[in-house]
């Protein structure tokens, strides 16, 4: 249990959420666009390249659809995709995966079928703006 009291920025809590969750379970990956960018994520992704390399660290090109088609297909095998959209006034485009395919009553069976889990595990956040705010 812990016992002293931190203050940390948002962004820093969610830097240092990503990193307790990535060291944790090798099956978790970050992807999207910018996620080498201070300038599109903050400081949330900060030392994840250095520290979990490139094949864990996916940045992406522009494509918000595939980009979450990606991860929602790696969900349904068994690994723990978290996806960055840098607008979230895009996210409408990353919607026929989730819906389509995440949701899918098919997709969690499969996903069952793979990997011994219920339901398809995605995390996705959201940036609200380029200052490095950020919405999960």
């Amino acid at each position: 249990m812990l016992t002293r009291k931190r203050k940390l920025q948002y962004s820093l809590a969610v830097n240092e959420a990503l990193h307790q969750m990535m060291d944790a379970d090798e099956s978790v990956f970050l992807i999207g666009q910018g996620v080498k960018s201070p300038w599109y994520v903050g400081s949330t992704a900060v030392g994840l390249l250095e520290s979990f390399g490139a094949k864990r660290v996916i940045d992406t090109p522009v494509s918000e659809n595939a980009i979450t088609g990606a991860a929602v297909g790696a969900a349904i095998a068994g690994m723990r995709p978290i996806v960055v959209h840098p607008r979230m006034d895009f996210m409408l485009y990353a919607l026929d995966p989730i819906i389509n395919e995440a949701a899918n009553d098919t997709s969690k069976d499969l996903a069952y079928f793979l990997s011994s889990t219920f339901g398809v595990l995605l995390f996705i956040i959201l940036v609200l703006t380029h200052s490095g705010s950020s919405a999960c």
